[in-house]
């Protein structure tokens, strides 16, 4: 009987384990998209920049100067593999444990040797088409590799210091998870026995509500004037919506990016709403919306 129950046991561990896996995987790829579009638009402005001082738009890919735009590409990704994981803990009632600091370790390897590997073939690709040496490119790639491993490193630190901080606060309360007994599907099922899905087959928010809410916010979101951090992290939530609606949406996830979502951005709304706003309809719909998660 014990062995059956230490089976019983690893068995529900392991299903835990897919199931932060695979709400981490579909998180991350939402995230990637706006981390690169900030990575082009930070590389935009040093090539516009290095114009108006006349140094033209054909401007080495390795000159040093995008430097922290890929430092800071690569501390984005890990931040959001971070935020991915504790979401995923969360949703399934888990206690942060080490298997995250050795997940974003993991993650950081294969982010350097990527990054590596691509500044490498920029070198070479570089030194093809203008036929000069590649040796001097392919050190700099090296460098450089060396540069966002150090300030990776330096990052973990700081995400290892959270994880501490997140096991300690669990210590003295008991998680809770956010969704028992889902049931996969279309959105509109229900996951049952959970504080934000009802039991009338309904997520409380219609897809063509959360289709609108994704076109709104897209359209609008500037006008909060969120911080940087905040934007990125309001712009995640809001491509993880786009993408559950591309494909077969998982509830679990679209409730949490839509909750994570109303944190973001329901205090940035409400002031927006005591002012002189433009779009009052537009606003008064979305934060009404919101709700629903």
């Amino acid at each position: 009987m014990a062995q059956q129950g230490s089976s019983g046991l690893t068995t529900k561990a392991n299903d835990s384990r897919l199931d932060v896996y695979t709400f981490v995987r579909r998180r991350l790829f939402s995230a990637m998209d706006a981390i690169g579009r900030e990575r082009e638009a930070t590389r935009d402005a040093v090539r516009t920049d290095l114009a108006a001082c006349g140094f033209g738009l054909a401007i080495d890919p390795l000159d040093p100067r995008f430097d922290q735009a890929e430092i800071s590409y690569c501390k984005a990704v890990l931040r959001a593999k971070a935020d991915a994981l504790f979401e995923a803990y969360e949703v399934y009632g888990l206690e942060p444990d080490d298997w995250i600091w050795k997940e974003l370790n993991s993650h950081q390897q294969q982010l350097l040797a990527a990054r590596i590997n691509s500044l490498k073939q920029e070198a070479a690709g570089t030194a093809v088409r203008t036929g000069r040496n590649s040796a001097p490119g392919l050190a700099r790639a090296e460098a450089l590799g060396r540069e966002i491993e150090r300030s990776t490193h330096a990052f973990l630190k700081s995400l290892a210091c959270e994880i501490e901080k997140r096991k300690h606060m669990r210590k003295t309360e008991k998680p809770q998870p956010l969704v028992q007994n889902t049931f996969y599907g279309p959105v509109g099922n229900v996951a049952q026995n959970s504080e934000h899905f009802n039991q009338t087959a309904s997520l409380g928010i219609q897809p063509q509500d959360i289709s609108r809410l994704v076109t709104e916010f897209t359209a609008h979101l500037d006008e909060l004037n969120l911080d940087t951090r905040q934007k990125q992290r309001a712009e995640i939530q809001i491509a993880t919506l786009q993408a559950e609606l591309n494909g077969d949406p998982d509830p679990v996830i679209v409730m949490q990016a839509g909750h994570t979502l109303r944190n973001i951005t329901e205090g940035a709304i409400g002031s927006l709403l005591a002012k002189a706003v433009t779009n009052p309809l537009v606003w008064q719909w979305i934060y009404q919306t919101l709700a629903n998660f």
